[in-house]
């Protein structure tokens, strides 16, 4: 129903307000264990685009022919014979474009709705070890890396997934695994063990000499004959010279500390370098046969700093490199090193977000992301990774079934709510670029014919509801639109780099911080506001788009440039960010201009800000076209001005959508 009334005019002054805003999502991935594989895809896309929430998918890729699934049971073909998810990272194995033919006529086949952004899943290392010294394997690997990177262009895939999780025995990116050859060990029981003092909040060593017993800086011991300790005093923290702990197969109990050999300084070194270039040619492979692919990395650097935080284990390894993830760091900046100048994206999927359940964690993660520039020994290495890797969180939201999984922590499971919430928080940052979730044993997918359950595995063991997979789907797709709007609060820092938002609006509170880097785009009728005592950092040479007309930063008076105190880095931050250089049709408010609106749909969430707000059929400057104004769709809008806000007629509000005047 509509409503096409006068209204009067309003006047008010500026008051505190909390607005309502509208939110863009990133894209929802589904990234399965066991598949679908490309046949089965072209036969069931049409009803899984309309039934599940995902916007792309993992695909298992069979070659020619090949119809037999890995195991009985199981969803698609991953784990079958020649099968590229496991089959490209095998020296054992020659990848042939030709062989798979048919799975990228399938793909062709496919006219996608809904799954446009799918990936194929490459898993880096599995139960086959190959050293990173090992030219030759990994010579064979590489070619092998290039057949696949070029099928899944020929697909139209949007990119690749490298599971740089580590399975099996073989730890690729565990130092310790590879610096066993120059240890020697001190049994735990019956030996003097001395330990070095180290700063208690410094956790991003880079130098190996730290990894090597330093003599100077031993400050405790232990004597087993007395079972006596010389303690430390201050606020240091003991950490262990040793580089870990070993135990032995046939007696758990006893325990072996592992103390480096000085003399292999030079071997221990190699292996960096080694991984490094591992990683520049893992990313060339990708870039000359797939351009402008999308790499997404289960697990980056920021694991580390997870793990540092959130572990006791690793509060004792103050070095990135005693870290059981610690090479990564070398193998993505050969990537990064490799990309530049290139179409490819590279994304870290922090993994470590499978189980998060509240904004909190996902707070947290940011921070872990962040600090892991750390990490990178030299200042091109930290700003590359600082300019070039992009966000995305993951999800394994397993329902509640404890009964059926008793030996999983319950911190592992989710009810419905919980689900919703990590929907809810995942999808609310602006420069997310994706969420994607692992499955292994679900129950969503229903063959198209018969509408029976494909599972995920050999077994429903996590079937939600009782098998009931509408429930799962209506809890994500319930917190995937929850969130109306992204807060930055007081103390938070948002850091956007290269971002463009569509559909969604930020206010930034008092004490708030949020800052632009490289370019910015902001789409339809929305808008950054900069509320008093905000901060906001434009950095120098922003390229700055608003493409609507309503496509608005706000400066409340009272608003702050640069970075709250205490924040890093408050460089490059423009003094005056209201002097920036915009392109498009919208503006930069400082709530000292008019804004009329006239001739337009409005529809969403939306905060429209101004010194005079004009509303109706023949209220704005000649130019624009004469028409009335229609609140609708459910919107809800909130018009505050720093004077007034006239409503002249023709101003229609459908029914169920709402206006507010502040």
């Amino acid at each position: 129903m509509k409503s096409n009334n006068t209204l009067p005019t309003l006047c008010l002054y500026v008051l505190l307000l909390l607005p309502v805003f509208g939110r863009a999502q990133p894209r929802l991935l589904n990234f399965s264990k066991y598949g679908p594989d490309t046949r089965m895809l072209r036969n069931q896309y049409t009803s899984w685009e309309n039934r599940v929430p995902y916007e792309g998918l993992s695909i298992s890729f069979l070659p020619n022919n090949l119809d037999t699934p890995g195991a009985p049971g199981m969803l698609g073909g991953r784990g079958a014979p020649g099968e590229l998810c496991f089959s490209v990272f095998n020296p054992a194995n020659t990848i042939l474009d030709a062989n798979y033919d048919s799975a990228v006529a399938d793909m062709s086949a496919c006219n996608f709705a809904k799954f446009k952004s799918n990936f194929m899943m490459l898993t880096l290392f599995d139960q086959n070890w190959i050293s990173w010294s090992d030219t030759v394997n990994w010579g064979k690997m590489i070619t092998n890396l290039g057949a696949a990177a070029r099928i899944a262009k020929a697909s139209g895939l949007e990119g690749i997934i490298l599971d740089t999780e580590m399975y099996g025995g073989p730890e690729n990116f565990n130092l310790l695994f590879y610096c066993r050859q120059f240890a020697t060990y001190d049994l735990r029981n019956g030996s003097t063990h001395a330990f070095c003092r180290i700063d208690q909040a410094n956790d991003n060593q880079h130098s190996i000499e730290d990894l090597f017993p330093q003599p100077a800086q031993y400050i405790y011991w232990w004597d087993p004959a007395t079972s006596m300790a010389n303690t430390p005093t201050g606020p240091q923290k003991l950490v262990p010279y040793y580089y870990g702990v070993f135990t032995e197969w046939a007696d758990t109990s006893h325990f072996y500390y592992a103390i480096l050999d000085t003399a292999k300084r030079a071997d221990i070194a190699k292996i960096l370098v080694d991984v490094k270039q591992r990683g520049a040619e893992i990313l060339t492979a990708i870039k000359n046969n797939f351009p402008d692919a999308k790499i997404i990395l289960t697990t980056g650097p920021s694991s580390i700093h997870h793990d540092f935080v959130n572990s006791l284990d690793y509060k004792v390894y103050h070095n990135y490199l005693r870290t059981h993830p610690g090479l990564g760091v070398h193998f993505l900046e050969g990537m990064l090193e490799a990309a530049q100048g290139s179409r490819i994206e590279i994304i870290d999927g922090q993994e470590q977000t499978y189980y998060h359940k509240t904004r909190n964690d996902f707070m947290k993660a940011r921070a872990s992301f962040d600090f892991a520039e750390n990490y990178f020994s030299t200042a091109t290495a930290k700003t590359l990774y600082r300019n070039n890797v992009l966000r995305a969180y993951a999800s394994y939201a397993r329902p509640v079934n404890s009964a059926l999984y008793p030996a999983e922590s319950p911190a592992r499971f989710f009810n419905t709510t919980e689900l919703q919430d990590q929907y809810k928080y995942a999808t609310e940052f602006p420069d997310i670029r994706y969420v994607w979730q692992w499955e292994e044993y679900e129950s969503i997918w229903l063959d198209n014919a018969t509408q029976a359950h494909k599972y995920d595995g050999l077994n429903p063991r996590y079937r939600y509801g009782s098998g009931d997979s509408l429930l799962y789907i209506a809890a994500i797709n319930k917190g995937n639109n929850a969130l109306k709007n992204f807060v930055v609060h007081d103390n938070e820092y948002l850091y956007l780099k290269g971002t463009e938002v569509t559909g969604k609006n930020i206010l930034v509170e008092n004490g708030g911080t949020l800052r632009f880097r490289d370019s910015f785009t902001l789409s339809g009728a929305h808008s950054v506001t900069f509320d008093s005592g905000a901060y906001c950092c434009i950095e120098t040479g922003l390229k700055l788009k608003l493409s609507g007309y309503h496509s608005f930063l706000n400066f409340v008076p009272g608003y702050q440039a640069g970075v709250k105190a205490g924040l890093p880095d408050n460089s490059n931050c423009m003094a005056s960010p209201t002097t920036t250089t915009v392109t498009g049709i919208g503006m930069l408010n400082t709530i000292d201009r008019d804004v009329y609106i006239q001739n337009e749909v409005l529809t969403g969430d939306q905060y429209i800000v101004g010194k005079n707000i004009y509303i109706g059929k023949e209220v704005a400057v000649p130019t624009r076209t004469a028409g009335e104004v229609n609140i609708n769709d459910q919107a809800n809008i909130r018009f505050k001005a720093g004077e007034k806000v006239k409503m002249t007629t023709h101003v229609n509000v459908e029914t169920g959508s709402t206006y507010l005047i502040q």
